[in-house]
């Protein structure tokens, strides 16, 4: 049965798919081989997302943000309507029933065959009732189910690998010369230095919240590893120390190794000078303590990343040099920014420093003090350098009275 005639098929735009996320009925199996069975969670069995698949629906939102998707069409089951919840891109969002997953039948709530994990025409014919719908602009994403997908793959004439059938994998369908062709994409990288320190700390929970892998640069592993937990597929650890160059480049060796990727790179400067010219001492060598710590480390991550972030196609960095020390270097960082702007995204990578005032050290160790900046305040603003296109070679934040919003401590 034809399901689109030759002038439906080619108003299809290409589009975005997104299989929600796991529950635990999805990890049942039991057996082997050809015997193998899994558990028939279809259209009458209606469960939320476990701890895992909340995980997967943040790590695929961190993906599809760095797209751009103007409309949302959803399943009408649970777990499909969290994925979406949990994922958090932008766009209208529509409940659609022809995406609902396929009705087992007898086998509904119960251990089957993988035979019985295959669309019939009549959930052909309603899948390809909602790509004729919705799958007119290539800003479309839709999130949906497993068996949902093979029948959009079958319908497209699409092979689907093990890759592409994952819980809570993002794939693009596209459009080629000969015929239709999928892509999946796993979570950005990103490397933070200097989280075992207030900011470093504070960014990092941001990114890990927000479903990104990453690698975090520490002076001592201990100290991280009981905050953010033990090594996993999402988070690793590697020792990093701004004056010594041999730890830049094991760093971002084992990071490579790891995850195979780097999509952004955060740069805390967190030691050296002060500012006050009485530290800098009578031979200088603060001075060159100061150049090491908010200059030379941060070129040196740079220039290390910068061929892994070229090979993403919208690399960012962001590098971040809080304390008076940061005035003295502030034109070598600037100049830096530059350097590796050289190249307009997506070919080359996006930077940009940020320079601030005084910041709490420790939340909130001066809570009537509004010249201050939070942590947080600016974990939040290294977040959106990162996640977003955003071309400024330097932003300079700067706190004075007026701008007591900016430091209002946390609630109790």
């Amino acid at each position: 049965m034809a399901f689109f005639s030759p002038d439906q098929r080619d108003e299809i735009s290409d589009f975005y798919y997104l299989r929600h996320g796991s529950t635990d009925l999805n990890e049942i199996r039991k057996g082997d081989g050809d015997n193998q069975e899994w558990f028939a969670q279809g259209a009458r069995t209606n469960v939320g997302l476990n701890e895992n698949g909340k995980r997967q629906a943040l790590v695929a939102g961190s993906i599809l943000r760095g797209f751009q998707i103007a409309k949302v069409v959803c399943s009408p089951l649970l777990r499909t309507i969290q994925t979406a919840h949990y994922a958090q891109v932008a766009g209208t969002f529509e409940i659609d029933d022809d995406l609902k997953e396929v009705d087992f039948g007898n086998y509904e709530g119960r251990m089957a065959p993988k035979e019985v994990f295959q669309p019939s025409e009549a959930d052909l014919s309603r899948v390809s009732r909602a790509l004729k719908k919705h799958a007119n602009d290539p800003t479309t994403l839709f999130v949906s189910h497993g068996i949902v997908l093979k029948a959009v793959a079958k319908l497209l004439g699409v092979e689907l690998l093990d890759e592409h059938r994952r819980n809570g994998r993002v794939l693009h369908f596209q459009r080629a010369d000969k015929g239709w062709t999928v892509k999946a994409y796993e979570s950005r990288v990103v490397l933070i230095s200097g989280a075992d320190h207030d900011i470093g700390r504070e960014t990092a929970m941001k990114f890990i919240s927000r479903g990104y892998r990453v690698s975090l640069g520490v002076q001592g592993i201990s100290e991280p590893i009981d905050l953010f937990g033990v090594e996993d597929d999402f988070l690793h650890y590697a020792h990093f120390d701004a004056r010594d160059p041999d730890s830049c480049a094991t760093w971002i060796a084992s990071a490579v190794a790891k995850f195979g990727r780097i999509d952004g790179l955060v740069e805390i400067s967190n030691c050296g000078t002060d500012g006050r010219i009485e530290e800098t001492g009578d031979d200088g060598a603060n001075v060159d303590d100061t150049i090491a710590d908010h200059f030379k480390a941060t070129w040196r991550l740079a220039s290390l990343c910068i061929p892994y972030l070229r090979e993403a196609e919208g690399g960012r960095i962001g590098n971040i040099v809080p304390g008076a020390g940061h005035r003295f270097t502030e034109s070598y960082n600037i100049g830096l920014s530059e350097m590796t702007r050289s190249h307009p995204l997506p070919a080359g990578v996006g930077t940009t420093a940020i320079y601030q005032g005084r910041v709490h050290s420790n939340l909130p160790t001066q809570p009537n003090d509004i010249n201050v900046v939070l942590a947080r305040t600016t974990a939040q603003i290294i977040y959106s350098v990162v996640e977003h296109a955003n071309l400024a070679p330097h932003i300079v934040l700067e706190v004075t009275a007026h701008q007591a919003c900016w430091a209002t401590p946390p609630a109790a």
